[in-house]
């Protein structure tokens, strides 16, 4: 039987009452598992079913669930706790909520991404190639983001009984051209080439170490920078087309992608519970691609996806080895899901592909009637799957 689960964020249960809502998740609308975020990159959110003094939530990135401290000592980076929790662990109360109401606890964790943490260890910030350090990216080659990541993979796996773990941004950081408002134009190749790849010193060290020759990927880069300053054409092809085509940066795509499927590795190796990572498309260059990765991670998400039928990414699941290794993640509102029977259709579609699990996201920012579309969704699918 497949398995559904609805994403749910700590402080929108904390707001509803944790045994309440989750025992609504249960019996009512009928989901198997909740999919909750214990660090999350930052929020601003409008909650609509909230009264009207809770209905705006505002939270820089964070961690939602209480440290153990002892698991962090002498590490240069560690979790930052969330304001709002105070000294209240939302995460144990959660996965008592979920056990007494037989559900599986799924847990998901932002990796990299995340101003606050940024902020306070920017030596670890991913670096554009004009040597600008990102605002709220660390780097997965820094040795210090990979420290900080297995004590927090073990952290959550060994002390909440987690179903399974999500892994979230564990990649480079994509679409650094912000903060540059008034520049050249470039072309969205060269654009990836010079702001989606990290140039700070671990990816540097690392490329060296693997045989890049750095001064010749400096050289590259510059030559092109200086045709496009001076009006000159430069090649109109995609990404992977630019990197096929010279073979230094070829050479430096090929240490990015071995980082992160390195660290995606290393967390796997010391995950207590199955661990999933999302699934990347073929012209992802901040991410490994999924064939790279299936021997160090039990299987993908498809982040958020839409309803309509004609944005199915049936080349991505195809690559991550079938639908069987895939979690689907399906928004239950408008835009993404106009209304019941589009959203049912989808839902029914990926049981009948034969995905591992759905996933609907989320419960704490679906209008009511939303929440009778997803009931309807489960019920449909798990009587067409008997």
């Amino acid at each position: 039987m497949i398995q559904t689960a609805f994403e749910c964020f700590p402080w929108d249960l904390d707001l509803e009452g944790y045994d309440d809502a989750i025992a609504r998740l249960a019996g009512d609308i009928g989901v198997d598992a909740l999919l909750v975020p214990a660090v999350h990159e930052g929020i601003r959110e409008i909650r609509p079913r909230a009264a009207e003094a809770d209905r705006a939530f505002i939270c820089s990135a964070a961690a939602h669930f209480q440290p153990d401290a002892k698991l962090y000592s002498g590490l240069q980076i560690r979790p930052i706790p969330a304001a709002w929790m105070k000294t209240r662990n939302p995460l144990q109360k959660i996965a008592e909520a979920a056990e007494k109401h037989r559900l599986k606890l799924r847990v998901s964790i932002s990796c990299c991404q995340g101003d606050t943490l940024v902020e306070r260890y920017p030596h670890a910030a991913c670096a554009d190639f004009f040597g600008r350090p990102s605002d709220h990216w660390l780097c997965p080659s820094h040795p210090d983001v990979r420290a900080y990541l297995a004590a927090l993979v073990e952290d959550i796996t060994t002390n909440y009984p987690v179903d399974a773990l999500n892994l979230e941004s564990a990649h480079f950081e994509p679409g650094y051209t912000t903060g540059y408002m008034n520049s050249l134009q470039l072309p969205p190749a060269i654009s990836t080439l010079f702001f989606d790849s990290c140039y700070c010193a671990s990816c540097l060290q690392r490329a060296t170490d693997a045989g890049v020759d750095v001064s010749a990927l400096r050289a590259v880069h510059n030559g092109l920078f200086m045709k496009l300053s001076r009006l000159e054409p430069v090649p109109a092809v995609e990404f992977p087309d630019l990197i096929a085509e010279n073979r230094v940066l070829a050479d430096f795509q090929r240490t990015r992608q071995e980082s992160v499927t390195l660290l995606v590795h290393s967390l796997w190796a010391c995950c207590k519970a199955p661990l999933r990572t999302a699934l990347a498309g073929p012209n992802d260059s901040t991410a490994a691609w999924p064939e790279e990765l299936n021997k160090y991670c039990d299987g993908f998400y498809v982040p958020v996806v839409s309803s309509r039928e004609h944005e199915w990414p049936s080349e991505e699941i195809a690559e991550a080895g079938g639908p069987a290794h895939c979690d689907i993640n399906f928004t239950c509102y408008p835009p993404w899901a106009p209304d019941s029977p589009t959203l049912v259709s989808a839902v029914h579609r990926a049981a009948q592909a034969g995905v591992a699990s759905i996933i609907f996201d989320n419960y704490g920012v679906a209008p009511e009637p939303c929440l009778d579309w997803v009931r309807q969704a489960i019920r449909y699918a798990r009587r067409e799957m008997t």
